[in-house]
């Protein structure tokens, strides 16, 4: 009998490997796996829940109104140092992870121009903060999982060193404020707090 030659065995082998290959593809073109899954109810909620002034806050001059991502109350701040603090659950009772897609302060003074509060625009005799409980900035993308809730606080006072020529100017005066907050579905940009509760 013959020998093969080193060539020979190498291609013979060669062969061998390509034909397993295209057996063990052909194979895998036809693998069929079949099966059942059952899909849940989805469900999108966020909301405001459980409002609760602190203590020594001034009585508001209407009720809190929430209207779905919109917290809306109406003050009077009679004396230097007055405030008006209050916290609200903002709760994900849905089944979807969400994330806020904007986040807006507004006020009025009396029958005046409603006005986005940023620190050019708040008059300088108001302090005014919306922050989550634990004193964390509230700022775009931020996470709000799904069956989870976060306490945020809302804090406007008329500051304690005002002087009284701008005292006398507003005295009487009612103050209007608007807190939204929009949620949107959390994707990739989505960033946790820390400040979630179960």
């Amino acid at each position: 009998m013959r020998k093969m030659n080193k060539k020979t065995k190498i291609m013979i082998l060669a062969l061998l490997i390509a034909f397993i290959g295209i057996g063990y593809a052909f194979l895998s073109a036809n693998l069929s796996i079949t099966g059942t899954t059952n899909i849940g109810a989805v469900n999108w909620n966020v909301e405001f829940q459980n409002p609760a002034a602190s203590e020594g806050s001034v009585t508001p001059s209407s009720d809190l109104n929430i209207d779905g991502d919109t917290l809306s109350y109406t003050i009077p701040l009679d004396q230097p140092g007055d405030f008006y603090e209050f916290t609200v659950d903002v709760a994900n009772t849905g089944t979807i992870d969400a994330m806020i897609s904007d986040f807006v302060s507004s006020y009025k003074i009396d029958n005046g121009e409603e006005t986005v509060i940023t620190s050019e625009s708040l008059p300088e005799y108001l302090e005014y903060s919306v922050k989550y409980s634990n004193d964390t900035e509230i700022v775009k993308n931020h996470e709000l999982k799904a069956q989870t809730s976060e306490k945020i606080k809302v804090r406007v006072a008329l500051k304690a060193n005002i002087d009284e020529q701008t005292f006398q100017s507003i005295i009487g005066k009612t103050i209007e404020l608007n807190v939204k907050l929009d949620y949107a579905q959390a994707d990739e940009n989505a960033t946790a707090t820390g400040n979630q509760q179960s």
